[in-house]
């Protein structure tokens, strides 16, 4: 295990802004009307969260065991027992919660064994699945970008290509694609639940953890050009959806979908933006202490927060239904969100003090973890990844000591 370095404050706030974003969607989801123009727009500018877990899945993964000496065996096992475990106690509890089986044990076993493969035991935790999956390619994952080094450019950008050339066939499946048959098939079927899927911000991820320094500054020196793309990125987001529900007639669930050709620039864009928040809230933290614990501890529960937060949000509309449904969607929102976050927030915080926190939350059982008074850390470099469990939270922020995302 590499030595401990300094704590990098930037990391819990990319991870405290995307969980937030991921229940704000799903919030979105379920107290509107699928229907709802104004709803679907708002869900289509946020839909970049799955992306960002999934480069900071990469990124973690690589900033950890790159200039490591490989020991895949050992990898292996401590990764999927940190994530595995979670993944079948939720979906397990998931398949219970939504009974969607055949009320005999055979028929639950069986539903959750199906559920288990294609992550469908509910609507979140294919990203646990996608994880896993990163997982078992990661050697090659890692020998591609050696091989490459020198052309770390050119790799990403043919990444980006073939990212966008998936999106434009996921979103408009032309003919010729949706007469597959056998693995391409199953792959069209269930391609939000398959890594390559992701590629691009996957690459991303790792090369960023390769060249971190480099990447840094030019980030850092760029910041208002890049700030600009992203609200003209946004723009753009906007406009095709308008486009395509208004003069394409197209339906708002199809301008507002995840796997859209428009999503590649703006995920990235929101990525950069993502990261340079983090870096200049923490040149500044010390000014708002009490604004920069709340990021710290929605950061350092964020997995918890990602496996829960549905099942507390279903129960509360179910429970609040009737008196939602007679309030504005822009009042019923952020109401719901405020109490379904503050709610799951609790229970997360009290579950990851029991010896069940392993297998629920996929870290030990500890107190909330108490932050020295350092000096601000000014270096790029995010730390080891020392405990906690998989994927996007999986490297603590010294990348915390956080875990294991995403979004509808």
């Amino acid at each position: 295990m590499a030595g401990s370095r300094p704590h990098r404050y930037e990391i819990d706030m990319v991870r405290a802004l995307t969980i937030v974003g991921v229940m704000t969607v799903h919030t979105t989801w379920f107290t509107n009307s699928s229907t709802s123009f104004w709803a679907n727009m708002v869900m289509d500018c946020l839909h970049y969260t799955r992306e960002v877990f999934l480069f900071m899945t990469a990124f973690v993964l690589f900033y950890n065991y790159y200039h490591r000496p490989a020991n895949w065996p050992q990898f292996w096992k401590r990764r999927f027992l940190l994530v595995g475990a979670p993944y079948v106690v939720w979906s397990a509890a998931y398949l219970l919660y939504g009974q969607t089986y055949t009320p005999t044990l055979g028929g639950y076993l069986s539903k959750l064994g199906f559920d288990l493969v294609t992550g469908t035991a509910w609507f979140h935790l294919y990203y646990l699945l996608i994880t896993m999956q990163i997982y078992v390619i990661m050697p090659i994952f890692v020998w591609l970008v050696k091989k490459t080094e020198g052309y770390h450019l050119w790799l990403m950008s043919a990444a980006v290509l073939v990212e966008a050339a998936m999106m434009f066939i996921f979103q408009y499946e032309p003919a010729w694609v949706t007469g597959w048959w056998g693995p391409f098939g199953a792959i069209m079927q269930y391609r939000g639940q398959v890594f390559f899927t992701y590629e691009a911000y996957l690459m991303a991820g790792a090369l960023l953890a390769v060249h971190l320094d480099e990447v840094h500054r030019f980030l850092v020196a760029h910041q208002r050009a890049l700030v600009r793309a992203l609200l003209a990125s946004l723009g753009v987001m906007v406009a095709a959806f308008v486009f395509a529900v208004e003069v394409q007639h197209q339906s708002v669930a199809f301008g507002a979908a995840v796997l859209q050709p428009f999503m590649v620039p703006y995920a990235l864009l929101v990525i950069a933006g993502s990261y340079l928040l983090g870096h200049n809230w923490n040149l500044r933290r010390d000014r708002h202490p009490h604004i920069s614990a709340l990021v710290l501890l929605i950061s350092d529960l964020s997995f918890g927060l990602y496996l829960m937060h549905p099942m507390i949000l279903e129960d509360y509309t179910r429970r609040y239904g009737t008196v939602l449904a007679g309030l504005p969607g822009i009042v019923a929102t952020p109401l719901t969100l405020v109490a379904v976050a503050v709610t799951t927030l609790i229970i997360t915080r009290l579950i990851g003090m029991t010896p069940a926190s392993p297998w629920v939350l996929g870290r030990a059982a500890v107190p909330l973890r108490k932050r020295p008074a350092a000096a601000r850390t000014p270096s790029p470099a995010p730390t080891d990844a020392s405990a906690g469990g998989g994927g996007a939270w999986t490297a603590s922020s010294q990348v915390g000591t956080s875990q294991a995302g995403s979004t509808r």
